[in-house]
This record gives C-alpha cells, sequence and structure tokens, in this order.
C-alpha cells in the first residue's frame, strides 16, 4: 500500500497504528465538546487515505429499474439536503478494557473511538427512490463500495445495510457531504460518506463511488470476514477463519457509556462526567463496584442519534476506597431498560464492548 500522498492529521490524537493511520483523542478533551471538533475526531482506517476531489461519479446500480451515474458535486443540487445529528462509533470502542480479560485481535483502542457531530447530505432513501427502487421492499441488501484505495485485506473497501433499513423514513440514513456545517475533510471521507445512525462505523463506508442494491450482502472482507461478534471459544485466526460465514455482521451497536474523566473535589465529593450510547435514557453511577448507584445528571442530548453527555458529584465513603483510590463506575440504561452489564463475554475480535465505565482516581 501506497502511504505517500497521506494527508496531514490532527496533532491531537493519541496514535494506535501509523500505517495506516488508526488514533484516537483523549477521552477527556471529548467530552468537553457536544459536537466533537474535527481535531478531536478519531481515524479508522484499513489502508492510505486517498486525497480526493469531487469530481468523480457516483453510480447507484445492481436491482433498480432505473441506473443513476452522476457527479459527486451534483448531489447536492438534485436532491433536498437534510442535517442528522449522530454518533459516530467503532466497533471496537473500548477493545482495551475486553483485552484485560483476555488476548483481543485488533487495533488497541481506549474509550474515545467515538465522536458526536452534526452530518449534512441527503437521504440515501431519496436516491434509490429516484433509481426505481420499491420503498416497500422487504428482502434485500444495499451495497457501499469504495475502491479509491486498497486496504489490508481486500483490494476495495466496502460495506452494506438491509434494504429495510436503507429505506426507512426513520432510520435517517443519509449521504453527508458535511460535518458539523464544514465540507467533509479527506480524514472523514471527503467528499462523500456514508451515515447509518445508531450502526457501527464500519459500515459508514467513507470515499464512497458506488451504491448497488443486491440480493446478497456486500461480499467485501470488511462486511464477511470481520466486525463481528464470534463465539467465546474463536479464539484464534484460524478458529475465527471457520466461524465468519456463520455469526452476524455487528450492525446496531449495544448501549454503553464511559467514565471519562473523575476528580475527588475539596468536598471530599467525587465529581465524574463521560459520555452514554444508544437509547438511552440515564445513567447511573456507583463509586464502590456496583453495590449501590446514583443516577447522573445528562447534560447533553440531541434527538435520537446523538451522544448523551452526563455528570455527577456524589459522596463517597472510606469503606470505597482501597489505598486511597475509588473506582468510578458507569452504566447507561436503555429506553427498553437494556443496562450495560457488569461483565462483557468476551470475544476474539474485541468488538462491541460494553461493560461499565471505570475510571480510577485518587
Amino acid at each position: 500500500m501506497d502511504f505517500s500522498c497521506e494527508p496531514n492529521h490532527s496533532s491531537n490524537l493519541q496514535i494506535r497504528s501509523k500505517e495506516p493511520f488508526n488514533a484516537e483523542p483523549p477521552v477527556d478533551s471529548l467530552v468537553a465538546h457536544e459536537y466533537t471538533p474535527e481535531n478531536l475526531v478519531y481515524c479508522r482506517n484499513h489502508g492510505p487515505v486517498p486525497t480526493l476531489d469531487d469530481t468523480y461519479t457516483l453510480k447507484v446500480d445492481g436491482k433498480v429499474k432505473k441506473e443513476l451515474s452522476f457527479p459527486v458535486a451534483a448531489l447536492e443540487s438534485q436532491f433536498q439536503s437534510h442535517d442528522v445529528v449522530a454518533a459516530l462509533q467503532c466497533a471496537g470502542n473500548r477493545r482495551n478494557t475486553m483485552a484485560l480479560k483476555k488476548e483481543v485481535s485488533g487495533v488497541g483502542w481506549g474509550d474515545g473511538v467515538v465522536c458526536n457531530a452534526k452530518w449534512s447530505g441527503v437521504y440515501l432513501r431519496d436516491v434509490l427512490l429516484k433509481a426505481g427502487v420499491d420503498p416497500s421492499a422487504k428482502a434485500g441488501f444495499v451495497c457501499f463500495e469504495s475502491d479509491f484505495t486498497s486496504t489490508q485485506d481486500d483490494s476495495f473497501y466496502g460495506g452494506s445495510i438491509s434494504l429495510v433499513r436503507a429505506m426507512d423514513k426513520d432510520a435517517d440514513v443519509l449521504l453527508a457531504t458535511h460535518m458539523n456545517g464544514v465540507r467533509l475533510s479527506y480524514d472523514r471521507g471527503f467528499p462523500l460518506r456514508v451515515i447509518v445512525p445508531g450502526y457501527c462505523g464500519a459500515r459508514w463506508v467513507k470515499w464512497l463511488h458506488r451504491i448497488t442494491v443486491s440480493d446478497q450482502e456486500s461480499p467485501n472482507y470488511y462486511q464477511k470476514k470481520d466486525y463481528k461478534v464470534l463465539p467465546p471459544d474463536v479464539d484464534s485466526r484460524e478458529r475465527a477463519s471457520k466461524a465468519w460465514d456463520s455469526v452476524p455482521p455487528v450492525e446496531l451497536m449495544p448501549v454503553n457509556s464511559a467514565v471519562a474523566s473523575a476528580e475527588i473535589r475539596p468536598t471530599g465529593n467525587i465529581y465524574a462526567k463521560g459520555y452514554a450510547l444508544g437509547d438511552v435514557v440515564g445513567v447511573k453511577v456507583s463509586v464502590n463496584k456496583g453495590r449501590s448507584w446514583a443516577w447522573a445528571k445528562i447534560t447533553y442530548q440531541e434527538g435520537k442519534w446523538s451522544w448523551k453527555l452526563w455528570e455527577i458529584e456524589m459522596p463517597i465513603d472510606e469503606r470505597d476506597q482501597t489505598n486511597g483510590k475509588v473506582e468510578v463506575w458507569s452504566a447507561a440504561v436503555s429506553r427498553d431498560n437494556e443496562t450495560q452489564p457488569l461483565d462483557c463475554t468476551w470475544n476474539y475480535r474485541g468488538v462491541c464492548y460494553n461493560g461499565p465505565g471505570v475510571k480510577v482516581v485518587g
């Protein structure tokens, strides 16, 4: 792979690998903003970052009544523009915590592989309707492709979602050209990327150039042979090779939260803040390893797809301390009363970790 034309990346990120470039921000800096600024958005890549212009042609083909082909730059003039506030989260977010149980395979991610932004562009549904796709279709897939750069495991990057999800008015699936009111940067997928609110970032394909409606999901490696929660007895690459086809791809991410910062104040109280992800209605915090909990205050939420920022100040007891240190735990609770588990089952790729958020202070 050729990394000679790599764009400049933010110096505010902690580098996890240089080639491909993978990096995340310090999580305490991350939660200082409702909308994540460009310089604090994590970078997840499987190959070089291409430096494109917006003159190339977007193709829509496959099982459509009318194939479409038009310059990406003309997209906004042909369809109505929409804004969607949504959190973007790598499936491997918090992987390092899962690795404390047992070694996993993947980039060593902390708690900062997430961001929240206002994405602007056109609805995928509108583009598919123009191509003559039946809005009531109950089967099939929409495959996304970017072949501007090779990857570690395939000749291009691809992913897919169900046609039902793509055509759902309430799913807000977007073809985005802007983030937080500014044209996408190269790192964010300029000039065009897919936004699938609630789904893992692997389905938010960057540098999009082709959309195909198909009876089958994307054949790409990253759809078929990666980003899946393998059974806990699969603990090697060899065993994984025999299990990929029997496990569904990660789509909707589980309810999750993290403690971004915590401190003991002069009053002796703990002050902590963090983020929560999913259809969350509340965040509980414990300073005694889950024996008792207190509800945090939600300080930010915008619509159904954004992250939730939270904070809390609560007393601690000497019995809660070990050698002067306290573990602050967080657990998000969803609208369906799903709560982060106290123990998250290990998987080989270390994806979808959602055990309690933990921060040691003192």
